[in-house]
This record gives C-alpha cells, sequence and structure tokens, in this order.
C-alpha cells in the first residue's frame, strides 16, 4: 500500500511573533524589556497634561469642564501631582464662573465647585 502524501508549498517570508502567541501587524514595533506608552495625538489638553508640550491650550477643543474636575479627582487619587497640577490650570483657566460669579473676583459666597484652595494661588499669581 502506497500512500501519497502532498506537499506544502512554504512561502520564504518570517513572521514576528509575540511571547502569547500573537502575530505582530505590520506598522507595530516590538518593544522588550520597555513599557510602551500611547502618545494622545491631536488632544491638546492630555499633551498638556502628560507634559509632551509646556504651553496650555488656547481650547478645550471636545473637552466639557466637568470633565476636567473628574480628571483632576483621577490624578489625586493616583498621587499624580504633575498632572493634578496641570488639571488646576486647565479649571482656573476654562472655569465658567470667572469673573461675575467666582468667589475670588466677586462677593460671592462659594465656588460652585469647591476650588477656591486651589485657584486662590493662580488668581494671585494672575493679578501681579
Amino acid at each position: 500500500m502506497s500512500e501519497v502524501v502532498e506537499e506544502e508549498a512554504v512561502e520564504s517570508e518570517e513572521e514576528v511573533v509575540m511571547e502569547d502567541g500573537g502575530e505582530v501587524e505590520e506598522g507595530e514595533e516590538v518593544v522588550e524589556g520597555e513599557e510602551a506608552v500611547a502618545r494622545p495625538k491631536g488632544d491638546p489638553v492630555l499633551e498638556y497634561v502628560y507634559g509632551l508640550t509646556s504651553e496650555a491650550p488656547s481650547s478645550l477643543g471636545e473637552w466639557r469642564f466637568p470633565w476636567l474636575l473628574t480628571e483632576l479627582a483621577k490624578a489625586v487619587g493616583k498621587g499624580d501631582k504633575a498632572a493634578a497640577r496641570r488639571w488646576v490650570r486647565l479649571i482656573f483657566a476654562f472655569c465658567p464662573a470667572k469673573p461675575r460669579l467666582c468667589p475670588l473676583y466677586s462677593l460671592s459666597s462659594r465656588c460652585e465647585w469647591r476650588m477656591e484652595r486651589r485657584c486662590r494661588p493662580l488668581a494671585r499669581y494672575r493679578a501681579s
């Protein structure tokens, strides 16, 4: 009895395979021993907060003011002081209560978002 064996053609290209067995797609880099960090391209707010640019953005773009407050709370919770400082600067710059409803600029009683303690140094710096 003779068996018929079919031969399979094998391509000469090499495939890069990750440790978990997944194939690396074109355009991806294989980084060994380092943690890869994605850059928030096109988002001036996140580029500023993560320290990729030194200038504060001139507009919030798609961001809304309450989101800034939420992100500040997350940064404080993580203990990321640098990011928290930058979130506070953005909150102060784009606060919708300034100047009419802000207790730092008017006689209103309290800040709606309880940011007096964080905004006071920035207001003094800008006044001088």
